[in-house]
């Protein structure tokens, strides 16, 4: 085991994205797509470095609805319907990716 000090921050591979775009926007018309690098650090970056990856992250909801808490706060709250729309999501990109299209 190596304990890094830092890790680097995790940036998208681009043409992952564009593969999946899709399978988020036919389920949902709430997709919000981010250029660039994360804010911070994360320690999935480097796995990132060595093969194509991108960091999904299912919002909530917004600070007027309740929804004020970030992802590594214990009072963070989940919306339901997030919860749902996120799953199916993962599970259409899943088979999106295992079928080979």
């Amino acid at each position: 085991v190596v304990y890094l000090r830092e890790v680097r921050a995790f940036q998208n591979d681009r043409e992952l994205v564009d593969q999946f775009a899709g399978c988020f926007e036919a389920l949902t018309r709430k997709c919000v797509f981010l250029e660039g690098n994360t804010p911070g650090s994360e320690d999935f970056a480097e796995i990132g470095a060595l093969v194509p990856s991108m960091l999904v992250n299912i919002g909530v909801g917004s600070p007027e609805e309740g929804y004020i808490w970030g992802p590594h706060n214990p009072h963070r709250i989940f919306s339901e319907e997030a919860l749902k729309t996120g799953a199916a999501c993962y599970a259409a990109c899943a088979h999106h990716w295992a079928s080979g299209q």
